[in-house]
């Protein structure tokens, strides 16, 4: 129980990580409203370098200490988790006929 309240370097890592992951898709839909004559195709490319640009912030803000890998995966991470999603409710919505 100690080991999971205690906020060492590594937990804290990790919870920025999780931020970059929730952040990303957020921005990204923001992008979308702002310019819409950006072409759909070219959303999702655009997570790995949203994730870097967020990384890098939250390391000068935040002294987290990512390595600029982990923040582009996690950029990816986060449209892969909001096309699951989204592929899912478009799945549930076609079978219930709405």
């Amino acid at each position: 129980m100690i080991a999971i309240i205690s906020a060492d370097l590594q937990s804290k890592a990790q919870l920025w990580a999780y931020a970059i992951a929730v952040l990303t898709p957020l921005i990204i839909a923001g992008v979308k409203r702002v310019v819409p004559t950006v072409p759909k195709v070219f959303l999702p490319c655009l997570a790995p370098f949203v994730g870097l640009a967020v990384g890098f912030g939250m390391n000068a803000l935040a002294g987290t200490n990512l390595g600029w890998i982990d923040m582009a995966q996690l950029g990816a991470l986060g449209v892969f988790v909001r096309e699951l999603v989204d592929q899912s409710v478009k799945a549930a919505n076609k079978r219930t006929g709405q």
